[in-house]
């Protein structure tokens, strides 16, 4: 946690905040200032931390959200800091009144770094996978998604909107999810881009997900051709297997008696040389 005499230009900072930073000095022996902490701000990120910092101050906004890099210092990289506050005054003897900033900062680098990452998971996902706006422009589809669509190469540039390919009414059905905290599932007829006659009947699972540009929407795509190919083998797998078992089962079945029958006539062949002329076995045989 930390706070800010605006006044006075004073930080006030917890030890967990100069952890996060890559500060080693103790809360006693510091004496921060805000421009000791826009020092720790990356270069690239200082001109938006300020923007969104006197935007608060403004009152443009109800609180201090933001996100930037701060450099560590001893080498010891760039880290992802979130700050949230909020702007507050006190009142002093005589009408005056003090103004102060104070928050917390978190230290969201894995968070950052996933984010970052996410565009080169979905790239090398197999399967197809699109990201929209809330007004239905693609912001992202990988080579699985084009390969569903019949696209290849340079053909990919030709989809620019889900519209392209979907029903109006079917976006609108997808495109609920942004204002629901639960997910989707439906199964739609969307036109191919190279053939405006032909259709593909796919399974669409569409979940909301939140990006810097704001509410999106993830969609996840199934060729029900393919899936409903692929159970159609496997029936006819478990039908193979079925009759298999029936099959061994059958000749067990069958196996025991004939088993039994077989033991019985090979006694029965060893005997007969040692029956009687009468058709009664001798003694020393039958005993």
């Amino acid at each position: 946690i930390w706070e800010i005499s605006l006044d006075e230009g004073l930080l006030v900072v917890s030890p967990r905040w100069l952890e996060i930073v890559g500060e080693e000095h103790s809360r006693e022996d510091v004496v921060l200032t805000l421009d000791d902490w826009r020092a720790l701000v990356l270069d690239q990120d200082r001109e938006a931390f300020d923007l969104s910092l006197e935007a608060h101050l403004a009152d443009e906004t109800l609180s201090w959200e933001h996100t930037f890099r701060v450099a560590r210092p001893q080498g010891e990289g760039v880290c992802w800091v979130k700050v949230r506050a909020m702007k507050s005054y006190l009142e002093q003897p005589g009408g005056k009144r003090k103004s102060y900033i104070s928050g917390a900062i978190a230290d969201v680098t894995l968070e950052e770094r996933t984010r970052q990452d996410l565009p080169l998971l979905l790239q090398e996902s197999p399967y197809p996978l699109c990201v929209a706006t809330s007004g239905g422009a693609i912001l992202f589809a990988n080579p699985a998604f084009h390969e569903l669509l019949g696209l290849s190469g340079a053909q990919a540039n030709m989809v620019q909107r889900v519209t392209d390919f979907m029903q109006p009414e079917d976006w609108d059905v997808c495109h609920e999810v942004v204002y629901s905290d639960r997910g989707l599932k439906v199964e739609q007829r969307w036109v191919m881009p190279l053939h405006e006659h032909m259709f593909k009947e796919v399974g669409v699972k569409v979940q909301k997900i939140t990006l810097l540009s704001g509410e999106c929407v993830l969609m996840h795509i199934e060729d029900l051709a393919q899936i409903r190919a692929e159970q159609a083998r496997q029936i006819q797998m478990d039908r193979i297997m079925s009759m298999g078992t029936m099959a061994a089962s059958i000749g067990h079945e069958i196996n025991n008696p004939m088993a039994f029958l077989q033991s019985n006539l090979e006694l029965a062949l060893t005997l007969l040389p040692h029956l009687k002329e009468g058709g009664e076995a001798r003694d020393d045989e039958t005993s």
